[in-house]
């Protein structure tokens, strides 16, 4: 996948479920459908990817602050999430109906940088690497895709606590 140019997370109530399109800076776009229980297991993914960008230090009593909300708003004051995604033009790599993914996982480059892996049952998915920006704008997307569709799931972000490691809860 060349560099990623735009990500666009909506709500298809017919479908029961989430669409996921990106597209590049090559016009190539990517479709995705997300299920709820997929976006459980991605959820867990994201979280596990952003511990790796975890570099807060503690300094006296803990609040337990959410980290994903404290670095959330400051990644998310780089990205735009005003401008319309651009589809004209666009070359799709999958067929016309967007592949419905049923496996996620990490995948550990030699270079340390991870690639978020999803996949349908059969055949081509997506494997991408995502800086701690676009990380966080996946995360934001998401939540505010699933906030009003009668999912009633409770994602819980990242919270810092000084005895532990950080936790996914």
């Amino acid at each position: 996948m060349s560099q990623l140019h735009q990500m666009q997370l909506s709500f298809v109530p017919l479908q029961d479920r989430l669409l996921l399109r990106m597209n590049t800076v090559d016009k190539v776009e990517y479709k995705l459908w997300l299920t709820r229980r997929y976006v459980k297991l991605l959820w867990v993914c994201l979280m596990n990817m952003l511990e790796t960008f975890q570099t807060v230090p503690y300094f006296g009593k803990p609040t337990k602050p959410s980290i994903f909300s404290l670095k959330s708003d400051n990644s998310n004051d780089e990205i735009d999430f005003e401008t319309e995604y651009e589809d004209e033009g666009t070359q799709s790599v999958f067929e016309e109906e967007p592949i419905l993914v049923s496996k996620v996982s990490i995948k550990q480059q030699e270079d340390g940088k991870q690639l978020l892996c999803m996949h349908p049952e059969e055949g081509q998915g997506i494997e991408m690497t995502l800086d701690e920006a676009m990380l966080h704008s996946l995360c934001t997307l998401i939540l505010n895709a699933i906030k009003n569709n009668g999912w009633d799931l409770n994602l819980k972000t990242i919270s810092f606590f000084p005895t532990q490691k950080q936790q996914i809860h």
